[in-house]
């Protein structure tokens, strides 16, 4: 049985724990609610920048060729894959990898592009030959709190160069999406070639400048809205997670040290009642 100083020092360990878990949850809630309201802000622009691409591919007389961002090539499939750069927030980043390593044998001819430092080590020792490498500087702009668009512009530039070098031919991002504060489903959102479904156009359109110079430079800026949509689901999800595994963290301590207190209690109790039986013991052998 321990001792009482060391059941002592074990409450008090997991107190100061409990107390670190519950401000972590406070932080996490907080960031939550900023990325939550940011995600809510972009996401009816980042859908209306899309629908602006329909009428320009309805009407294509104009195009004597299309971009490679709306057809692809012939190269490698590029994965992105995306996790956050800090854990402490439960399975998230696992989740996202296992569906990755799932994901990747689909394609026989591949590249990996890692965003987010959780998931580097897992990419390197899985694919390294296959793995392209971002700047150390996008995955800190990531979590800045005005960054992440400049980050996606980044991503984005970086796949354009790729497609524009013939070096992948097509584009599928493995993220998270965010349903509520308890569930984070995880995903493979097709970048290249873009889908454009059958939209057909009923009203007359102008275009300025006509349609050649005009498609290649939104669907550039739709590539960089749809990636800077994702970091912020992935942000929203990640704090989501984070909240959730610090107040299960938290719970968990709380009862340890119930159960911690209740065998000090008791340690204290036989302790006392081992000393009265020796004085009683020795007081009655004395007058014996």
């Amino acid at each position: 049985m321990a001792n009482l100083k060391t059941l002592r020092d074990r409450i008090k360990s997991i107190k100061a724990t409990q107390k670190i878990t519950g401000a972590m949850k406070m932080v996490a809630a907080s960031r939550f609610r900023q990325n939550q309201d940011l995600l809510t802000k972009t996401t009816p622009y980042t859908q209306k920048f899309q629908s602006m691409i329909f009428p320009i591919l309805a009407d294509r007389q104009d195009l004597d060729s299309l971009p490679y961002l709306l057809t692809g090539n012939d190269g490698p499939h590029l994965v992105v894959i995306v996790t956050s750069n800090r854990g402490l927030c439960g399975g998230f980043n696992s989740a996202i990898i296992r569906r990755t390593l799932s994901v990747v044998p689909q394609f026989q001819d591949f590249k990996i592009l890692n965003v987010g430092r959780k998931s580097r080590k897992s990419m390197e020792q899985n694919f390294k030959d296959y793995l392209i490498s971002i700047p150390e500087e996008i995955n800190s702009k990531i979590d800045e709190k005005q960054g992440k668009l400049a980050a996606a512009e980044e991503i984005s530039g970086i796949i354009f160069e790729l497609l524009e070098a013939k070096i992948i031919g097509a584009v599928t991002i493995v993220h998270s999406v965010f349903k509520n504060a308890l569930v984070q489903k995880i995903v493979e959102t097709p970048l290249v070639p873009f889908s454009c479904g059958s939209y057909e156009s009923k009203d007359s359109y102008l275009f300025e400048p006509n349609q050649k110079e005009l498609l290649p430079e939104i669907l550039k800026q739709n590539l960089t809205m749809q990636i800077y949509q994702i970091l912020l689901e992935t942000a929203v999800c990640e704090q989501a997670a984070r909240m959730t595994a610090m107040d299960s963290a938290t719970r968990n301590a709380r009862d340890m040290i119930k159960k911690l207190e209740l065998n000090y209690n008791r340690t204290r109790q036989a302790q006392i009642t081992k000393e009265l039986i020796e004085v009683i013991s020795g007081a009655e052998a004395f007058s014996s």
